[in-house]
């Protein structure tokens, strides 16, 4: 088995796979995690029990329970009750029972399905194994997009990003002759050329839609995640590049963002509830960097329709939020003023 293992990894690719940036040097990622929830402050729900991110086999004792799940998966995404990903439990795993002795342990996706049970989750889903969501996910439940080091643009192979905080500073940069509102952000996120296809169904009619209003194109910002985690391919990765840039306008490559590896996509992966990596998924961020809406695979007429709406939506409320504080300052101004 230990034999096996490696070798259709080989074969099929490997998939098994924060605000506090400045930690995650010095610091465990669960404990920079431990410290994030404590500063959003409105967050505490206990779980049966906490599962072992090990890949050994573990028997449960204790009933199944869905609560299992990670309380750093971002709260408000909708996983489709059809996909295998509605039951993945953090670390990749899922229960399985096993017939002749009728225990119950907890294994890795692939050995349990197999490794194309992605392509039949496609099947059942059509393509959405995560469901658009209906209504923005509220400001007070909010979660920052998750960590991900070491992205380049395709346009610039000098400059390491680190995520999320690439799209903080591009959202807070603003000329001197624009209000200092940020700007609300795109992100759409692919593993494969399925995927890939699949993108411009959302990206393309956001674009325009903003585009057509001058006063709103520069409050938003759209960006293409393209991630490759088949470590048998992070030697030609510098030729994947350029083969992505000859076949990508000009105009965005700036907007292109490549990451090659392993190391963290397992868990980036997790926190978004991406476990089925054939298709594409989209998320909505607002100008604090939160994920505010999720989708993915073929962008429908009405999810377009309902971006759009909750894309303006956080514009506005981005907008409260400035104009409230300006007002507050100004008032605080007046009265030691007034003392003076």
């Amino acid at each position: 088995m230990n034999i096996a293992i490696p070798r259709l990894r080989l074969l099929f690719g490997n998939t098994f796979g924060s605000s506090l940036l400045s930690y995650t040097n010095r610091v465990p990622r669960s404990r920079c995690l431990q410290l994030r929830r404590q500063s959003e402050g409105n967050y505490s729900r206990t779980f049966s029990s906490s599962p072992s991110s090990s890949t050994k086999s573990e028997s449960i004792s204790t009933p199944i329970r869905l609560e299992d799940a990670n309380p750093e998966r971002i709260r408000g995404i909708k996983v489709n009750s059809a996909s295998l990903g509605y039951t993945i439990l953090p670390g990749n795993f899922v229960f399985k029972t096993y017939k002749l002795t009728g225990n119950t342990r907890k294994i890795p996706v692939e050995l349990a399905k197999g490794y194309f049970w992605m392509v039949w989750d496609l099947k059942k889903t059509n393509q959405k194994p995560t469901l658009s969501n209906e209504k923005l996910i509220p400001a007070r439940d909010a979660q920052l997009f998750p960590t991900l080091k070491s992205l380049y643009m395709l346009d610039d192979s000098d400059t390491e990003l680190d995520l999320p905080l690439f799209f903080l500073e591009k959202a807070h940069h603003q000329p001197q002759h624009e209000r200092s509102t940020g700007k609300i952000t795109l992100v759409a996120i692919t593993f494969r050329d399925n995927g890939f296809k699949l993108i411009p169904t959302w990206t393309v009619p956001f674009e325009q839609a903003f585009r057509k209003n001058n006063s709103l194109s520069n409050m938003v910002q759209t960006f293409h995640v393209n991630i490759t985690e088949r470590w048998i391919l992070y030697p030609f990765r510098n030729t994947i590049r350029n083969v992505m840039k000859n076949n990508t306008s000009v105009s965005q490559q700036s907007k292109t963002l490549t990451y090659f590896g392993t190391k963290e996509v397992m868990e980036f992966r997790d926190v978004l509830r991406m476990h089925n990596i054939m298709t594409s998924y989209v998320f909505l961020l607002d100008d604090l960097g939160r994920v505010r809406f999720a989708g993915s695979g073929e962008a429908s007429e009405d999810e377009v329709t309902r971006l759009i709406k909750f894309a303006k939506a956080l514009l506005r409320e981005c907008d409260t939020t400035f104009t409230s504080g300006s007002a507050q300052r100004r008032s605080g101004a007046k009265k030691r003023s007034t003392r003076k």
